[in-house]
């Protein structure tokens, strides 16, 4: 809210209307101070944690709030989410240079909550759709380290470009595959927290990465391509995998990237 009071999120969907091009959105606003939530692949559910530090609670709800049900409770508070597959929604603690990160796989259904790694500083993670392996990063005496954990395996592996997880999607078609956006320059200390904090930008490039063959191809530079320097957050594939979306940090525009062609897909 204006207030800076409250956390206010809304649940919209977009309808179309009878004879007319334009569409409406319509929608809800959900359970006030929810400080993290994920949506499930199917789009049927949604996860969140509402509550403060030494109370957190989980809920599992339909996508407008609806038909909720308490299933998580911690005494911590700080966490970001993502919803894998089936049952499984991955926890991860909030990074920080100076502290130990850890992931963990919650099972909505069993209640099981498990560690998956952890004891690395300033960790962050973007886990498989089969939930097989999860892309990380850690901060090695003030420099990231990002690379590749197989699960099951219990084996980590160094990528050959330094990114953040939270620049990267993978690929549901292609298995192994991820696509990242990866700074010119990543030098300096307190990373993640001083991008976080908006104190440094990056300026990006995209790769398509193969995590099990260890390779990496460039697909475009923005900076040469369009003239404009992208700090790029939010990756997403639509299904047929032709578009990529992020968006710019530097102005929250949201762009797509189709067949090599960077195009925008709003001017304001």
């Amino acid at each position: 809210e204006d207030s800076g009071e409250n956390i206010e999120s809304f649940y919209a969907e977009i309808t179309s209307i009878e004879n007319v091009e334009e569409q409406s959105l319509v929608g809800t606003f959900l359970k006030r101070n929810i400080h993290a939530i994920t949506l499930s692949q199917s789009g049927e559910q949604i996860f969140y944690l509402t509550g403060t530090i030494g109370d957190t609670v989980g809920t599992i709800a339909n996508p407008n709030g609806k038909q909720s049900s308490k299933v998580f409770f911690s005494p911590l508070s700080e966490w970001t989410l993502q919803w894998t597959s089936g049952n499984t929604i991955a926890f991860t603690t909030k990074p920080s240079a100076a502290t130990l990160g850890y992931l963990y796989f919650f099972n909505k259904s069993s209640k099981v909550f498990e560690k998956v790694i952890g004891g690395k500083n300033g960790l962050t993670t973007l886990v498989s759709p089969d939930k097989q392996s999860s892309l990380y990063s850690e901060n090695v005496r003030n420099s990231i380290t990002f690379g590749v954990l197989d699960i099951g395996a219990e084996e980590e592996t160094t990528l050959p470009v330094t990114t953040l997880p939270e620049k990267c999607v993978w690929s549901i078609n292609e298995e192994y595959v991820v696509y990242c956006a990866v700074p010119d320059s990543m030098m300096g200390r307190e990373y993640p927290d001083r991008w976080y904090q908006g104190l440094v930008s990056f300026s990006d490039s995209i790769w398509k990465i193969n995590t099990k063959t260890g390779t990496a191809d460039m697909i475009i530079e923005p900076g040469r391509e369009v003239g404009l320097e992208m700090d790029i957050i939010t990756m997403m594939l639509t299904n047929d995998e032709k578009y990529l979306l992020f968006i710019n940090k530097k102005d929250s525009i949201l762009w797509s990237l189709r067949l090599g062609e960077m195009l925008p897909t709003s001017n304001n």
